[in-house]
């Protein structure tokens, strides 16, 4: 794609979000009305998602963007089919693919999940009919989508649901022969958390407590364990307090109960006398650190090389690792992440650490 277009997509695209959200057609507005009145997601995480959108994306950050991904050069994405596969677990997931796509020339092809059918489409709806991207097909059924014979498929969704997926995507001849698979599985994030300072003890707490609870705690980018230099006693404590008076944990949150799993493991830790405190459906305690287990968040004393040890161990199923402030010492090779953005990162983020728009203009060589 020359600069020329490449400038011109930006600038189109970025309107096009811009006029979405402004939202004259109510698009916006009764996709919002339907996904909360079928109590599909919160309404205040879908409000919080179209206000980080509304912050982010601009023709400026598009063409940033488009130009650090090197969409000038390499394999032109121009006349090539993506099939995008969204995931479902929190309100506009599938946002940053859609641009992506859009953004490299390729036609996009997305499979809506039935999780989240109308906030996504909205936002295709306005780009087809204002902005003249021809180039969108989208249904929530893969049969819709028979004989596509798509390039290039982008899948985010849960490990055990790949051999299906890829055995109705041949039956039904969706993806071409030799069709490139970006496929992203992580299922949750990490903090490594200092020593801290009083002063900067609140605000860490703070921080770690969205990372933890914003979007119900659904997201890959969700902290669900930290190692810890800090005292775990003290730093649990804090965390607690921040989630106490946090607007959204308090009318969201707080009126849940544990389901029986957690319930066990919270008397569990209570005839041991291990530390943990239960805020809302999820418990967090101190002990070794866990994955597996949904609304569990453990918090690990221990050092650096601890984290990273745990980080290399557990490989793909960890998005991201966070610091406060994304400053101090790290994991050598590892890309850190300011903790305080867990729940609001750059449009250019990397989900399982590829850059979808440099992979897409690359046609899924890299």
């Amino acid at each position: 794609m020359s600069t020329t277009a490449l400038k011109e997509r930006a600038w189109r695209l970025g309107e096009g979000v811009h006029t979405w959200l402004t939202d004259s057609s109510g698009l916006l507005q009764a996709a919002v009305a339907q996904t909360v009145e079928n109590k599909l997601f919160l309404s205040d995480d879908v409000h919080f998602a179209l206000q980080d959108i509304q912050r982010t994306v601009t023709p400026g950050v598009l063409l940033d963007w488009a130009e650090a991904a090197k969409c000038e050069g390499g394999a032109s994405a121009v006349n090539k089919r993506v099939l995008c596969l969204h995931a479902g677990n929190l309100p506009l997931v599938g946002f940053q693919d859609v641009v992506a796509c859009l953004m490299s020339g390729a036609t996009y092809a997305g499979k809506i999940s039935r999780k989240d059918p109308w906030l996504l489409p909205s936002l295709l709806q306005q780009l087809k009919q204002d902005k003249g991207f021809d180039d969108i097909t989208y249904s929530s059924s893969l049969s819709s989508l028979k004989g596509l014979q798509a390039n290039m498929v982008l899948f985010s969704g849960s490990e055990r649901s790949i051999p299906e997926i890829r055995k109705i995507l041949e039956q039904k001849q969706i993806l071409a022969h030799g069709a490139r698979e970006l496929i992203r599985t992580a299922h949750s994030s990490l903090a490594w958390i200092p020593e801290l300072a009083p002063e900067q003890l609140s605000q860490t707490a703070a921080d770690m407590a969205k990372a933890t609870f914003r979007y119900e705690g659904k997201g890959c980018r969700t902290l669900t364990t930290a190692f810890t230099g800090h005292d775990t006693r003290e730093l649990l404590q804090a965390v607690a307090s921040a989630a106490g008076t946090s607007p959204y944990i308090q009318q969201n949150l707080l009126g849940r109960s544990l389901p029986p799993l957690l319930k066990y493991k919270a008397a569990f830790c209570e005839a041991i006398g291990r530390e943990h405190v239960v805020i809302g459906d999820r418990l967090i305690q101190v002990s070794e650190p866990e994955v597996h287990t949904e609304g569990l968040i453990t918090l690990t004393g221990g050092t650096l090389e601890d984290c990273r040890a745990y980080l290399d161990k557990q490989g793909g199923r960890i998005q991201s690792l966070y610091i406060p402030g994304g400053k101090g010492p790290q994991p050598e090779g590892v890309e850190c992440e300011p903790l305080e953005q867990a729940q609001t990162p750059p449009l250019s983020w990397k989900p399982d650490g590829t850059d979808p728009l440099k992979w897409i203009c690359s046609g899924g060589t890299i």
